[in-house]
This record gives structure tokens, sequence and C-alpha cells, in this order.
């Protein structure tokens, strides 16, 4: 069953795949939750390409499993938007889709929203309530940060300085983060008693309700990680830190086990 990670954001942030070792050696399954690497970006792309065939090439050469679902800035046809695990009471997704403007901190967050909506109208009546037409909205609007070339956009934390309002909008959407997230699963899938998501860089282990929201935050700083592992039933969240230079599993105590 899947270690789960998120956010890895390779050619942005300072992680190397050697950092990632001890996640890849405890691993059955390797699923990266989005925002895998920055392969669409300018400035990040040769980097994000480079270390990308460096964790698919460390993956095969263990026979270890690697899926990789879609996030705000590596979407792809051929990832999948979510996976539901512990027979659909474990709902997996990227997060962004949570959000109609996808990142409201961003210069792109007015036109993120528009082609969200503009997405939702061109849909049948019928269809607009579905997990389904949720996701591939969010995709449209996510096309929002890539369409405007007309200036190459910095995406690391430092870039926000010059732009106030962003920080304004980061700490407003954790606040909401827990709403937002219960209130788009009991619309589209109600029967989740557990989800993972990331997106928000901000990780956290809640309980909202009758249900747990799991975030794995981001391995981009000043931001911190955290994994998944679903086996069976058994779901735990686990911290994680880097000493020196690799990410080690903490010791099973400081786990934070969630019943499904």
């Amino acid at each position: 069953m899947p270690l789960i990670l998120s956010d890895l954001h390779l050619g942005l942030s300072p992680l190397e795949i050697r950092h990632l070792a001890p996640l890849i050696e405890a691993a059955d399954e390797l699923w990266l939750n989005g925002d895998t690497a920055e392969t669409r970006h300018p400035r990040y792309r040769d980097r994000a390409v480079r270390l990308l065939e460096e964790l698919h090439a460390t993956c095969a050469r263990r026979g270890l499993p690697l899926l990789r679902l879609a996030g705000n800035h590596d979407h792809d046809e051929s990832f999948p938007l979510h996976r539901m695990l512990a027979g659909d009471r474990v709902l997996v997704t990227h997060g962004h889709a949570f959000i109609p403007e996808v990142a409201p901190w961003s210069v792109w967050a007015r036109e993120a929203g528009r082609r969200h909506d503009a997405y939702l109208q061109s849909v049948p009546v019928h269809e607009r309530d579905s997990m389904h037409a949720a996701l591939r909205a969010s995709v449209a609007a996510c096309e929002a940060a890539w369409s405007d070339t007309s200036r190459e956009r910095k995406l690391h934390a430092a870039a926000m300085l010059t732009r106030p309002w962003a920080i304004v909008a980061v700490v407003r959407t954790w606040m909401e983060w827990s709403a937002r997230v219960h209130d788009f699963v009991d619309r589209h899938q109600p029967q989740a008693r557990v989800v993972v998501s990331g997106h928000s860089h901000r990780r956290g282990c809640v309980r909202r309700a009758d249900r747990w929201l799991l975030n794995t935050g981001s391995f981009n700083p000043p931001s911190r990680p955290a994994a998944v592992w679903v086996r069976g039933n058994d779901v735990a969240w686990i911290p994680l830190s880097l000493r020196r230079g690799r990410y080690e599993l903490p010791p099973e105590s400081r786990w934070r086990r969630v019943s499904v």
C-alpha cells in the first residue's frame, strides 16, 4: 500500500533525490500527490527534468511502483486527479480543486476563478455537482498560470514579499482550509472518512466533524513536509524532518494514526 508525499517542487525546492532515500527504501509503493516537478516553468525546468529522471531511475532500480497524481504545477492528462483507497473511505487528491481560484495568493487568481466558473457553465446542469466536473474545472483554472507568457513569474516564497496582499491571502487560505476541504468532500465524496491532500504547503492532521483531514505540506522551504502511509484500513500521518541530509521516518510514537 502507498506511502504518499506531495509538493516536492523538484527544480524549485532545494530537494535532491538522495534526501528521499530512506522513504524510497521503506515504501511498498510511492504516490506523489501533485506538484512533483516544475517542468512547465522556464526558470526551473532543466533542473526539474534532471531530478525527475533521477527519481524515476531510483525507483526503477528498487522495483518500487511510482504513481504521480496531478497538481496545479504539473498537470498532465496521463496523471489521475484523485484516487480512492480503503473501500472508498480514503480520498487522495492534490487539493487545488478545493479552491476555485486555485492559488488566491497568485497574480493570476482572478483569471483562474473565471476559467473555473466558465468550465462549470459549459457542462450539462445535471453534471455540475459531480466530482468529475469539480476536478476538471480545477484543471481549466490551472491553465491561467501558464497562458500568460508575457513575463516569467518567480515561484519562491521570497517573491511574496513584494506583494504583501499575497501573504494575507495565504494566511486566509490556511484559516479556511479545513472548512473548504470538508465542504468539498461532503458535496462530492461524502463516504470518505479521510482526505489526503497537499497544495496549501501547511502540513497538518486535523479532525473536522467525522472526517480526518491530512495535509502532507511541502518540501519547499519555509514549509515542512509530512507523509501519509495507507496500509489497508490503517492510515498514519507522519511528520518528516531533514536530518543529516536524509528524510528519515521518525519513531512510530510520533505517527498520528487515524481510523477509517
